[in-house]
């Protein structure tokens, strides 16, 4: 998408035009008392109760109304609307999930000219959303020279080679033809209690839906299933599928249909047969 505002009307005295993820929270939501919900009131972003504990930030998902926005009144979960900005990390528009009014535009994470704080929260969301330390993900972000000495020269590499993974990853799920694939994954599916609680950026030990053999999480929004995707690829299972995918394209003559994905299960057998 791209970073140009889709709205340039100035927004109010209080914000920026376009306004930012914080003035959005500050001057353009209200929370709303639990009780005015029933139990059957989802959050149409997690689909669970109003009130519901939100394990990525250890907190409570409470109403939260979209307020002084033209054509938007909706209301949300808190905890939901926080890891919409927080899986937000290029620079580009935050819409209403149900009416695509704009929200806020997340800054550029490589744009110089930002403020100190907005550094210092997308090098901690990049720090704990792929398990590195926070001057190793600042450096990559914004190579300042005094984080240049606090970081592991194999941690930036690994760091940036995630990064590139998990974009391709978010790449891949928007086309066409995947979203249609996730469709009928989803039709006539019935989310367990274990599959609600999963979030891919806390991955409790034990959990098993890591395992792409397991992997089951497709009513997740595409954010968080790109970052589920990407765990999925480093567990042990995940790994092996992925190095037999390097090595078996070439041998197709570059093909990337459902012939390789035969060939794949066809030399995993063959390497695996008890697994």
């Amino acid at each position: 998408m791209s970073s140009t505002p889709l709205n340039l009307t100035p927004c109010c005295e209080q914000c920026d035009t376009p306004r930012t993820y914080d003035q959005f929270i500050a001057n353009h939501t209200t929370s709303k008392p639990l009780g005015l919900f029933e139990a059957h009131d989802l959050c149409a972003i997690c689909q669970l109760p109003y009130g519901s504990e939100n394990l990525t930030f250890e907190m409570l998902d409470m109403p939260l109304e979209i307020t002084n926005i033209l054509g938007c009144r909706h209301v949300f979960g808190s905890a939901c609307v926080k890891q919409m900005s927080w899986d937000n990390i290029d620079g580009r528009h935050q819409c209403c999930p149900l009416c695509r009014t704009e929200w806020w535009l997340e800054p550029d994470p490589l744009n110089c000219d930002i403020t100190d704080a907005i550094k210092h929260r997308r090098s901690e969301n990049i720090a704990r959303d792929f398990q590195t330390d926070y001057g190793t993900a600042r450096h990559l972000l914004y190579n300042e020279p005094e984080y240049a000495d606090s970081y592991v020269p194999f941690g930036l590499e690994e760091l940036w080679s995630k990064l590139n993974l998990t974009h391709m990853i978010g790449s891949a799920l928007a086309t066409e033809a995947i979203q249609k694939r996730i469709q009928k994954l989803q039709e006539g599916r019935i989310i367990s209690i274990a599959e609600i609680a999963y979030h891919p950026k806390k991955v409790l030990e034990g959990n098993l839906m890591v395992d792409p053999f397991t992997f089951n999480n497709y009513h997740l929004p595409i954010n968080s299933m790109k970052h589920a995707i990407l765990g999925t690829l480093g567990s042990m299972r995940g790994s092996r599928l992925w190095q037999m995918y390097i090595d078996v394209v070439p041998q197709m003559n570059g093909v990337r249909d459902e012939s390789c994905l035969v060939a794949i299960e066809d030399e995993w057998m063959k390497m695996f047969p008890n697994d």
